[in-house]
C-alpha cells in the first residue's frame, strides 16, 4: 500500500499518519486523514494545527474510526481515520498537522499543508412524495436546499446524528443528517416522474428520480429491515439511520420456532437540560406490531417522570407491513450518582438501554416541542399543568409559557367556521362549558379535552380542567369543566386550549370563551341540550344531575367551613342596598346624621347614577368612611381600606332603613365583617355579578330578609334542577350564622 509524502512515493507502513484532506474557506475548515496510534493513546488524542501565521490550536479527536485498509502490522498499530470540521478559524494558507496524545506527538505527512478552498459534500439518499433524507456538510451561511422539479424548493437543516458518517465537529453527537418532511409545504404531494435534487452553495450533490409516488427503491433502512440484513458503516444501504440507535437486548421469552421479528429501533433526536435539574428527551420507537405500547424511563430511576406517546402518521405510512412506530416525549430528573444516565425502553418483546449523549443534543427545548407531534405536546402540557415532572418545561427562563411558548403561538384560535356550530363560555367561578354541532355524526372515538391558560404577570400558567363526561346526541356534544386547583374566588380570566378527536382526526385550537355568570353558564348548557338536535330528556337530566353534584362537591369545601367568630359591636359597617331611585338619595341626605351616629362605615350598593350622589353626601360631611359600587368587587372595599374584620355587619334595604330610623332603633350587627369575602365567593359560584343581589340573598338565607330572588324562568325540569342547586349554596350559609342571629 502506497502513499505520497514530500513528492515521493512511500509505503504507508513507513508513515505514522497522513493528511488527505485540508480545506478552508467560508468560515469552515475540514481536516481529514489517518494516524497510527497506540491503543493507550486513543482517549487522549488531539489534533494540533500550527500555522505559519502563529496560530496553534488543538481539538479532541473523539471519532477516530478504524480503517480496514490500514491494519496493524506486527508492532505497528492499526491506522485510524478522522474527518474534523472546525468553524471560525482565522484565514490561513500554510501550516502543519500533528496528533498529540499522552505518549507524545505524531507529526502527520505531508509536513507542509496548503489548504484548498472548502467545498460542500453530501448525498441525497432517497426521496418520495412525502419526504427526503440524506446528509450534508456545508459552510454556515451558505444556501442548502432540496429542489423538486416543477414544485419548488425547501431549505435543508441538518439535525440528525448519523452514526455511519465519519465527520466530527466536536459535539457529542454530530448532526450532519437530514430528514425533510414535505407536509404543509410547496413540495407536498409531488408525484413522479419528477427529479429531486440536493444543492449546497450552488453545487448539486445528489439527485433522485421519483417513479410514480415513490423513489426507486425503499429508503435504505427500510430495505435493510425488509431483507433482514445490515450494511457496512458508510454504505448507502444504512444511510437513513437517524438519531442515536440503541442496541437491543431480548426480553426473556420461551424459545420460538417462528422467524425472529425485526428488532426495535430507538431514535433519540433530543436530549436537553430544562428547568429544575430535569432533562427533555424526544424521539421515536419503531417495532414489530404486536398490539403493545412502548415504555421508556430514565435510569437510575426517579419516581416522577412524565412520558407521552404520540402518532407519527407520515413515518408510519413509510414503514413496511407489520412494523409500527410511536413518537415520544419524556421529562424526568437528571439522574445523579456516579453511574452514567441511561434511557431504558421496552417495545414489543424486546428491550434496550441507551447511553445519553449529554444535555445539549438536538434542537432546543422550544424547537423540539414545536417540531413534535401536536397530540404529544398537548398532553405533555397537561402533564406540566398537573404538576408532574413535565412542569420543569414551564421554567420562565424558557419563555412566558416555558418551552411551550413557541408551540402555543402556533396553535390557531377557534373560529365559528371551524365547526358547523360551536360556542364556548367561562365563568368567574373557574368553570367553562362548550357546545358543538359536529359533522359527520358523533362516534365512540369522539372526545374533547380542555386545558386552561391563566395569564399572570406576563407569564402563562396552564391548569388542568376537571371535566365531567360529555353529553352527546347524534351530532351535538356538550362539555363542562372546572378548575380544581383554585384556592380563592373569583378566578382570574382564562383562555382554553382544546383537543377535539372526531371521525379519525384530531384538531387543536386556542379558545377565548365568552364570560358569563355561573348561573347563566349552567342555563346555556341545559338550553342547548333542549334544542331539537339534543339528546333525550331523561339522558339530559341524568347528565345534569351528575354534573351539579360534582360541582357542589368541588365548591363546598372552599365555601362552607367553620362558623366565623361572633361580630363585635364596633366597628360597625352598614350595608345599604335597594338604592335605585332619586327619592332614596334624598332620604339618605336627611338621614345622614342618624346613620353617622349609629355606624362607623357605610357601603352603598346599587346603580352608579344613584350611589355616586349618595356617596357625595357622606364624603363631603367627612364623619364616617363611605364606599359604594354595583359589582361584587365593591364588597372588598371596606376591608381593603382598613376596616377591622372583627367588627359587625348590618344589611338593610332602604325600606328597612326608614323603619329602623323611625323607631329610633340602634343597629344590631348580625354578621361579622369577615362574611364579606365569603359572600363574594358564594355569589361568584351561585349568584350574579351584582353586590346588591348578593347581600339580598345573604339576608334571606340567614332569615333576615325576604325570600331570595330566583334565577330566571324555571319553566323546565332542567331549569328547576339548576335553580335548586344554586339555592343550596345560599341555604348552606344559614348554619354559619344561626347562633349569631339568635343572640341578636
Amino acid at each position: 500500500m502506497l502513499g505520497r509524502a514530500g513528492g515521493r512515493t512511500v509505503s504507508v507502513y513507513a508513515l505514522d499518519g497522513y493528511v488527505d484532506t485540508a480545506e478552508h474557506g467560508d468560515g469552515i475548515t475540514l481536516l481529514g486523514g489517518w494516524v497510527r496510534l497506540p491503543e493507550a493513546g486513543i482517549p487522549s488524542a488531539r489534533l494540533r494545527l500550527t500555522t505559519t501565521g502563529g496560530l496553534r490550536q488543538d481539538w479532541p479527536l473523539a471519532r477516530l474510526l478504524a480503517r480496514r485498509d490500514l491494519p496493524a502490522e506486527g508492532p505497528i498499530p492499526a491506522g485510524r481515520g478522522f474527518q474534523l470540521l472546525v468553524r471560525g478559524l482565522p484565514d490561513w494558507s500554510e501550516g502543519a498537522l500533528s496528533v498529540v496524545h499522552a505518549g507524545g506527538e505524531i507529526p502527520l505527512h505531508p509536513p507542509v499543508l496548503n489548504p484548498a478552498p472548502f467545498r460542500p459534500r453530501g448525498h441525497l439518499d432517497g426521496a418520495d412524495g412525502k419526504e427526503a433524507w440524506g446528509w450534508l456538510v456545508h459552510a454556515p451561511g451558505t444556501e442548502a436546499v432540496i429542489e423538486m422539479e416543477g414544485m419548488g424548493r425547501l431549505p435543508v437543516r441538518c439535525d440528525v446524528h448519523r452514526a455511519d458518517l465519519p465527520f466530527d465537529d466536536g459535539s457529542p453527537l454530530p448532526a450532519f443528517g437530514f430528514h425533510l418532511h414535505f407536509a404543509g409545504t410547496a413540495l407536498a404531494n409531488g408525484r413522479g416522474p419528477r427529479r429531486v435534487t440536493l444543492h449546497a452553495a450552488g453545487v448539486k450533490l445528489g439527485e433522485v428520480m421519483l417513479e410514480g409516488q415513490l423513489a426507486a427503491g425503499l429508503p435504505p433502512f427500510l430495505a435493510a429491515a425488509a431483507l433482514g440484513t445490515g450494511a457496512e458503516a458508510g454504505g448507502r444501504s444504512n444511510s437513513r439511520i437517524t438519531g442515536l440507535l440503541a442496541e437491543t437486548a431480548p426480553v426473556g421469552e420461551p424459545a420460538s420456532t417462528s422467524p425472529p421479528a425485526a428488532p426495535p429501533l430507538l431514535v433519540l433526536n433530543v436530549c436537553r437540560a430544562v428547568g429544575l435539574g430535569h432533562l427533555l428527551l424526544a424521539g421515536r420507537v419503531e417495532w414489530t406490531e404486536d398490539g403493545s405500547e412502548p415504555t421508556l424511563r430514565l435510569l437510575p430511576a426517579a419516581p416522577a417522570q412524565s412520558l407521552v406517546l404520540f402518532d407519527e402518521p407520515d413515518l408510519l405510512a413509510a414503514l413496511p407491513p407489520g412494523r409500527t412506530c410511536r413518537g415520544f416525549l419524556l421529562v424526568g430528573p437528571r439522574p445523579g450518582g456516579t453511574e452514567p444516565p441511561l434511557l431504558e425502553w421496552v417495545a414489543g418483546r424486546q428491550s434496550g438501554r441507551q447511553a445519553l449523549p449529554g444535555d445539549a443534543h438536538g434542537p432546543t427545548p422550544d424547537a423540539a416541542l414545536h417540531q413534535a407531534g401536536w397530540g404529544g405536546v398537548f398532553h405533555l402540557l397537561r402533564e406540566a399543568a398537573g404538576g408532574g415532572a413535565a412542569a420543569a418545561l414551564l421554567s420562565p427562563q424558557l419563555g412566558p409559557a416555558g418551552a411551550f411558548t413557541r408551540w402555543l403561538a402556533g396553535v390557531p384560535w377557534l373560529e365559528p367556521a371551524d365547526f358547523p356550530r360551536v360556542e364556548a363560555w367561562a365563568a368567574p367561578s373557574g368553570e367553562c362549558a362548550m357546545a358543538f354541532t359536529l359533522d359527520p355524526a358523533i362516534g365512540p372515538d369522539t372526545r374533547l379535552t380542555l386545558l386552561a391558560l391563566l395569564l399572570e404577570e406576563g407569564r402563562v400558567r396552564p391548569l388542568p380542567m376537571a371535566q365531567s363526561p360529555a353529553l352527546t346526541s347524534e351530532t351535538m356534544l356538550l362539555a363542562h369543566g372546572l378548575l380544581p386547583q383554585l384556592t380563592e374566588l373569583p378566578a382570574p380570566p382564562f383562555e382554553l386550549v382544546m383537543e377535539m378527536r372526531h371521525a379519525g382526526e384530531a384538531q387543536w385550537f386556542r379558545v377565548n370563551p365568552r364570560t358569563l355568570p355561573a348561573p347563566l353558564l349552567l342555563a346555556a348548557l341545559h338550553r342547548h341540550a333542549a334544542l331539537p338536535a339534543g339528546p333525550e330528556l331523561g339522558e339530559t337530566l341524568a347528565w345534569l344531575r351528575d354534573l351539579l353534584q360534582a360541582r357542589e362537591e368541588s365548591f363546598a369545601a372552599m365555601l362552607i367551613g367553620a362558623p366565623p367568630p361572633p361580630p363585635a359591636a364596633r366597628p360597625l359597617l352598614l350595608v345599604l342596598h335597594g338604592l335605585d331611585d332619586a327619592e332614596a338619595v334624598r332620604l339618605l341626605a336627611m338621614a345622614a346624621p342618624a346613620i353617622e351616629a349609629r355606624a362607623d362605615a357605610l357601603l352603598l350598593l346599587g346603580a352608579r347614577e344613584f350611589t355616586e350622589p349618595a356617596l357625595e353626601i357622606f364624603l363631603s360631611r367627612g364623619r364616617i368612611a363611605a364606599h359604594g359600587g354595583a359589582g361584587l368587587a365593591a364588597l372588598r372595599g371596606p376591608l381593603r381600606r382598613g376596616l377591622d374584620a372583627a367588627g359587625g355587619l348590618v344589611i338593610l334595604d332602604m325600606l328597612e332603613l326608614a323603619a329602623a330610623l323611625e323607631r329610633d332603633d340602634a343597629f344590631q350587627p348580625r354578621l361579622p365583617l369577615s362574611a364579606l369575602p365569603l359572600l363574594e365567593q358564594i355569589a361568584t359560584v351561585a349568584g350574579l355579578p351584582d353586590a346588591a343581589d348578593a347581600v339580598a340573598r345573604l339576608s334571606a338565607a340567614t332569615g333576615a330578609g325576604l325570600p331570595p330572588p330566583g334565577f330566571g324562568a324555571q319553566d323546565s325540569a332542567a331549569s328547576r334542577m339548576v335553580a335548586g342547586h344554586l339555592h343550596g349554596f345560599w341555604r348552606g350559609l344559614a348554619p354559619l350564622f344561626q347562633a349569631e342571629a339568635a343572640d341578636a
